[in-house]
This record gives C-alpha cells, sequence and structure tokens, in this order.
C-alpha cells in the first residue's frame, strides 16, 4: 500500500502543469483517497474471499468428480456459458465503476472550493445556492452508486440462476443414474 502510494504521488509529481490545470483538484484527491481505500481494505478482503470460493469449487468438483463423473460432459457447456456471461458483464461493471468515480470528483471539488471560500460565500449570501449544487452534485453521485448497484443485482441473479441450474442438472445425473452409483455416495 504505502510503495503503490508514493508511486502515485511520483507520478503525480512529475505531471505537468497542464495536467493540474485541466483536472479539478477533487478529482485528483478522490483518486487518490479511493485508490487507497481500495488497497487497504477492499483487496486483502477479496483476495480471502477469492481464496476461499476457489477452495470450494475445487473441493465440490472433485466430489462430483468422485461420485457422477459424466457430470462433466454437462459442464463443459457450462463453463462456456459462464465466461460468456463474465464476458459480458465485466466491461459494463468497469464502466459502471468509471462512472461512479468521475462522480465523485466533481463533489471532493466542490467541497474543497466551498470550504477554502466560506467566507466570501456568507458574506455574499449564496448558501441556498452553494447548497443547491452541492445537492445536485451527490444527486449524480448517488445515481451513479445505484447503478453499480443495479449491475452488481444483473449479475449476481444471473449467477444464481446458473447455479441453480447447474446444482439441478447434478441432481438429474444422480437420479437418472441410480442403478449404478453406490448408495453412500450419492446421499
Amino acid at each position: 500500500s504505502k510503495n503503490i502510494h508514493d508511486g502515485s504521488v511520483n507520478t503525480l509529481m512529475d505531471a505537468t502543469m497542464r495536467y493540474f490545470d485541466q483536472t479539478p483538484m477533487g478529482s485528483i484527491t478522490a483518486l487518490f483517497s479511493r485508490d487507497q481505500s481500495m488497497i487497504d481494505t477492499f483487496l486483502p478482503e477479496l483476495y480471502n474471499v477469492t481464496l476461499t470460493l476457489l477452495l470450494m469449487l475445487i473441493v465440490t468438483l472433485l466430489a462430483v468428480a468422485v461420485i457422477v463423473p459424466w457430470f462433466f460432459l454437462a459442464f463443459i457447456p457450462l463453463l462456456f456459458v459462464a465466461y460468456r456471461m463474465q464476458r459480458y458483464a465485466l466491461p459494463a461493471v468497469g464502466n459502471i465503476q468509471i462512472l461512479n468515480l468521475m462522480s465523485l470528483g466533481p463533489v471532493f471539488s466542490f467541497f474543497q472550493e466551498s470550504m477554502s471560500g466560506a467566507a466570501v460565500i456568507r458574506a455574499s449570501g449564496r448558501e441556498k445556492y452553494c447548497l443547491t449544487q452541492v445537492e445536485a452534485l451527490i444527486d449524480t453521485l448517488n445515481n451513479a452508486y445505484y447503478h453499480s448497484q443495479l449491475m452488481i443485482k444483473w449479475v449476481d441473479i444471473r449467477m444464481d440462476m446458473f447455479s441453480a441450474f447447474t446444482i439441478f442438472l447434478c441432481a438429474l445425473i444422480v437420479v437418472l443414474s441410480k442403478d449404478s452409483l453406490n448408495i453412500e455416495l450419492a446421499a
């Protein structure tokens, strides 16, 4: 985490002045805070969950291979369907996350500018206007977050349907081959 942060700061310090003129300071702050949050909290948890699920998948597939080896004939097309679903959903998830991150920058920028100009805002009586502006920015941010949650639910529902179909197929193969299976293994 420290090495990645230091590398990002060094890259930012090497950036041209044109970059700082064109990029709002809130976007830069949002990028750093979001990246560090992902590295410090999300990635370790993601690695743990991924390793656990991978081990559970391997153990399950080994158990199924011992009990019903014919299942793997049906499993190959199922893998192809899962791969196609993943190829379809991943770009959309990435684009929505980029939209979410892009919506975060203006909120940080507006907040920083409002804090540095709070005296001028109060002196000119523009508090209500600034509040309306920040509410609009937060609505845009919430809209991006809402769409990211919808995309996650879309993927969840399809993966749940895929899992249910896989379990149904495995159970069907066990029932159809009940005469040739060892009863202790099938139970």
